[in-house]
């Protein structure tokens, strides 16, 4: 792994440069995709600012919800979110709500930005787990498979899944599958995020099967009779936007008109 980068003599944490990177690439995206579907560009902008802020924020507060005893004794930790401590969770859904108040101010069409956004936010986080692999956090658990990797940072010798690739790799392949159906597919604007996001939290559902945990809410001698706590938010997902993404292509007053 290489969690440490050196750049121009300097040096910074690579999964930083990564964290970073994926919000350009991602903002990048949005942008283009904002003028290219004629939607204002100086609202592009905000949303941009506006999501990077609620990602890092929502996902430093996801986490210390999650070990309120570790920041219960000092909670002057909570604002140290560089040393670590993010869930991704948590950013997904403060970004989402916050989205959706500006929108709704504004009086814009949510599903097209919202499409936008899914499009982008699958690159985003595809090269943002590259940054955790390159750190050896979020990692996996023991294997013999011949791609398994010993993670220096956890010192043990053990070759384990890079369950870290595994995801980045399951979003990229959703994004090139919103994008298929985006450009080929008669549906209604929203229905794209629905069906981003449906395929973002079955490709985290899966790869949770391969990354270390210690938080379940079932723990089977076999992975069909096991449930991490995460996979039980997954699920969650899932059902929420299988059933929007019916319900939004059977109702006419939801969201907006069509996409053609």
């Amino acid at each position: 792994m290489f969690p440490i980068l050196k750049i121009n003599g300097g040096a910074v944490e690579s999964f930083w440069v990564l964290y970073v990177l994926s919000f350009i690439i991602g903002g990048i995206i949005f942008f283009s995709q904002a003028k290219k579907n004629n939607l204002s560009l100086k609202k592009a902008i905000c949303l941009i600012i506006l999501i990077a802020v609620a990602s890092l924020a929502g996902s430093r507060l996801g986490y210390v919800l999650l070990n309120l005893k570790e920041f219960i004794a000092n909670p002057l930790k909570i604002i140290f979110f560089w040393k670590g401590g993010l869930t991704s969770f948590g950013g997904i859904i403060l970004a989402i709500g916050v989205s959706y108040v500006f929108l709704k101010k504004q009086k814009e069409p949510l599903g097209k930005w919202f499409d936008l956004g899914m499009i982008s936010f699958l690159v985003g986080h595809s090269i943002g787990r590259i940054g955790c692999f390159l750190e050896g956090c979020c990692y996996g658990l023991p294997s013999q498979a011949p791609w398994a990797i010993k993670f220096p940072s956890l010192n043990d010798g053990i070759p384990r899944h890079p369950t870290q690739l595994y995801e980045s790799f399951g979003y990229l392949i959703s994004f090139l599958i919103v994008l298929i159906i985006n450009k080929k597919i008669k549906i209604k604007n929203g229905s794209i995020f629905f069906i981003g996001l449906a395929l973002h939290e079955t490709v985290r559902f899966i790869v949770e099967y391969f990354r270390s945990n210690d938080i379940f809410l079932f723990h089977g001698n076999n992975w069909y009779n096991t449930l991490t706590a995460a996979q039980s938010l997954n699920l969650l997902f899932i059902v929420f936007s299988l059933l929007a993404f019916v319900f939004l292509n059977q109702n006419n007053k939801n969201w907006s008109s069509p996409n053609r």
